[in-house]
């Protein structure tokens, strides 16, 4: 993951509180590095509890 809704992560931590500052349901885009192509995927986040 490079970037989520165009906000730069740089590694997993960045990602872990970009992802936590969010709500169940709510869609971003997820920017990523694929094999040398940069490519996006659109996404709803989903709840875990427990």
């Amino acid at each position: 993951m490079t970037a989520i809704d165009g906000v730069r992560v740089n590694g997993a931590e960045d990602f872990i509180v970009a992802i936590r500052s969010r709500v169940p349901g709510e869609t971003v885009e997820l920017t990523y590095t694929r094999d040398g192509t940069k490519e996006a995927a659109t996404v709803v986040l989903d709840e875990e509890t427990g």
